[in-house]
């Protein structure tokens, strides 16, 4: 599993971040885990990225635990 940490990461380079973590990893068909924290800004802004690349994705990690994680399973 890849992780992506955006604590310390500001609302407006949040897109860019997530697009370029997704895309490295893009076609090795595994599961990435985005730390968000708990803010309700940032969790929107990663919902969208994830939504212009079609992934789904489940919010609280493992049991749905912890929602400041999302993770999502590329192709």
């Amino acid at each position: 599993m890849k992780t992506l940490d955006l604590h310390k990461v500001r609302h407006a380079d949040v897109k860019r971040k997530v697009t370029r973590f997704i895309e490295a990893n893009w076609d090795t068909g595994t599961t990435i885990k985005i730390i968000t924290g708990h803010s309700p800004q940032m969790k929107a802004l990663v919902k969208s990225v994830l939504g212009e690349y079609e992934l789904e994705y489940e919010i609280g990690g493992l049991f749905g635990m912890n929602p400041g994680i999302m993770t999502a399973e590329l192709p």
